[in-house]
C-alpha cells in the first residue's frame, strides 16, 4: 500500500522503545500520551456533549452533518496520532484504510453541506496521505461538477477511469461530461466501450444525440431505435425519432408511430402535437387543428400549440380564427417575424375592412427583420395582393415592384400584376407582363384564359383609342 513520504518520514523519526514494539503486534495501535485540549477542540467536544448521537455513523442517518462532520474529525485525530506510533506495516495498512475512509465520509457530509470546496480539500488531504485512487478522484470529479466546474470535473473522471478503465460508473460519468462538453467524438468512444460491458438505454441515447448533432441522422436512428426498442414507453426517444423523421417528411411513419403510442397513452402532451404536426405535413387540417386543441388541454407547448392552430385555420381560409389564435400566440413570444407576417395576411384578406390593421402588421414585420429577399418577397406580394382586391391599383402595383426586387413573381402574380396596371390603363405595362404571362404559364389554366381575354380587350381598347 503506498504511503506519503511525509507519513514514512514521520513515522521513523519517533523513538518507539522496545516495549512499545513488542505491543503493537499484540494490542489495538498505541496511543500517543493524552495531550491537553486546544480551545477548538474542546468546544467541538462540547459541542458534541450536547447531542444524543452515538457515532458519526447515526449523526449521518440523521442527516445531521455538522455533528457528523466533529465526530469524524475528533476520530481521524485519534487515528493520525496512532499510525504515528505504528511499525507493524500490516496494521498501518488497515489504519490507513480506515483514515481514508473517513475522510471520504466527512468529505461526504461536506458536500451535503454544498461546501464543495472544502470537501475537495479534505479529498486532496486523503490524496496525499493514500496516493492515486479512483474513488478519491470520482468524489473530487463530483464535488468540481456540482460547484459548476466541468472542466476540472473531466480530469479528474478521467485520472478515475484511467486507473479503473472498467468501471462502468466511472466512465458514464465521464461520458455525459463529454457529451456536455460537446466533445462527442470521445462521447461516442467511451459510449462504444460501455455498451461492450452492458446494453444501457441511456447510453444508446447519448450516442444517438451525438450522432444528431454532428448531422449524422441515420446513425442516431440506429441507437435511437434500440433505445426505443428496450422501453417503447419512453416518450422522450420517440420524440427525437418522429423529429427527424418529420424533417425528412416521412408524416405517414410518424402518424403511424404516435398513434400506436398514443393507444397507450392517450393525453401524452408530447407525443400528441408530434401527431398533430403528421397530419398538418399530411394536409390533414382539420384532424390537426382538432389534435392540437387536445394536446393544449394535456398541458403542450402553448406557444406552438396556438402557433399551429392558426396556421390550420390559415391553410383553410378562415382568417377571423387563424387570427385569433396566431394573436394568441403573440402574447407568448412578441420577437418572431413570421407570426407578424401571417397576422397581416390574416388581415389583409378582409379587403377594405382591415387595411390600416394588415398594414401596421406589414410594417412592423418589414422593422423586425434583416432584409431577408424570402419575406420581403412574401411581405410585399401579398401587401400587393391586399391592395388589389382593395381596389388601390397604384399601392399594389408598388408593391408588385417591391417584390420583383427581392425574386421573380410566380406566373398567377405576373397575371394580377399586369391586370394591376390594366385597371390604371397602363396598357403598355400591362401587356409587358401579360407577354411574361405566357412565357411562364400554364396553357389551358384558367389564369392563361383570363389573361388571354386581358389582351384581347387591351387590344381592343387601343384600336378604338386610335379613332
Amino acid at each position: 500500500m503506498r504511503k506519503s513520504l511525509a507519513i514514512v518520514c514521520l513515522i521513523l523519526a519517533v523513538h518507539i522503545t522496545g516495549q512499545a514494539h513488542a505491543q503493537a503486534h499484540a494490542q489495538a495501535p498505541a496511543q500517543a500520551p493524552a495531550q491537553p485540549q486546544s480551545a477548538d477542540r474542546r468546544e467541538q467536544q462540547s459541542s458534541l456533549d450536547r447531542r444524543t448521537y452515538s457515532n458519526w455513523e447515526e449523526a449521518m442517518s440523521n442527516y445531521d452533518y455538522k455533528a457528523a462532520i466533529t465526530m469524524l474529525d475528533i476520530k481521524t485525530d485519534s487515528l493520525k496520532r496512532s499510525l504515528e506510533l505504528q511499525q507493524d506495516s500490516i496494521s498501518a495498512s488497515h489504519g490507513y484504510s480506515e483514515l481514508k475512509n473517513l475522510l471520504l465520509q466527512k468529505a461526504s457530509c461536506q458536500k451535503n453541506l454544498y461546501n464543495f470546496y472544502e470537501a475537495i480539500d479534505t479529498l486532496d488531504e486523503a490524496l496525499q496521505i493514500w496516493g492515486e485512487d479512483p474513488v478519491i478522484y470520482a468524489n473530487i470529479a463530483e464535488c468540481h461538477r456540482l460547484s459548476g466546474n466541468d472542466i476540472a470535473a473531466f480530469m479528474f473522471y478521467d485520472n478515475a477511469v484511467r486507473l479503473s478503465p472498467d468501471n462502468l460508473f466511472l466512465r458514464i460519468q465521464k461520458m455525459m461530461l463529454e457529451y456536455k462538453m460537446e466533445e462527442y467524438g470521445n462521447c461516442l468512444a467511451d459510449g462504444r466501450h460501455i455498451l461492450k460491458k452492458d446494453t444501457i438505454p441511456a447510453i444508446l441515447i447519448t450516442m444517438g444525440n451525438c450522432f444528431n448533432k454532428t448531422n449524422r441522422s441515420d446513425s442516431a436512428l440506429v441507437y435511437y431505435g434500440k433505445a426505443y426498442g428496450m422501453n417503447p414507453y419512453d416518450y422522450r426517444t420517440l420524440e427525437k425519432i418522429s423529429n427527424i423523421y418529420l424533417g425528412r417528411a416521412m408524416y405517414d411513419t410518424v402518424l403511424a408511430m404516435s398513434n400506436n403510442y398514443l393507444e397507450r397513452d392517450s393525453a401524452n402532451y408530447v407525443i400528441a402535437p408530434i401527431k398533430g404536426l403528421a397530419q398538418y405535413g399530411l394536409k390533414d387540417y382539420k384532424e390537426s387543428y382538432e389534435t392540437f386543441k387536445k394536446s393544449l388541454e394535456y398541458g403542450c407547448d402553448e406557444l406552438s400549440g396556438y402557433w399551429y392552430l392558426g396556421l390550420c385555420r390559415f391553410m383553410e381560409k378562415d382568417w377571423a380564427s387563424a387570427r385569433g389564435w396566431f394573436n394568441k400566440a403573440s402574447k407568448l413570444d412578441t420577437t418572431d417575424v413570421n407570426l407578424v407576417y401571417y397576422q397581416a395576411v390574416c388581415y389583409a384578406n378582409y379587403p377594405g375592412k382591415y387595411t390600416s390593421e394588415a398594414e401596421k402588421y406589414f410594417t412592423k414585420a418589414e422593422a423586425m427583420i434583416q432584409p431577408d429577399s424570402t419575406l420581403m418577397y412574401k411581405i410585399n406580394s401579398s401587401r400587393a395582393e391586399m391592395y388589389l382586391k382593395g381596389e388601390e391599383f397604384r399601392r399594389a402595383v408598388s408593391h408588385f415592384k417591391a417584390a420583383q426586387r427581392y425574386d421573380t413573381l410566380q406566373p398567377a402574380q405576373i397575371a394580377r400584376f399586369g391586370y394591376a396596371y390594366r385597371l390604371l390603363k397602363d396598357y403598355s405595362n400591362a401587356m409587358k407582363c401579360y407577354e411574361e404571362y405566357f412565357k411562364v404559364g400554364k396553357e389551358g389554366s384558367s389564369t392563361w384564359k383570363f389573361v388571354k381575354e386581358e389582351v384581347a380587350f387591351i387590344k381592343e381598347e387601343q384600336f378604338m383609342q386610335e379613332f
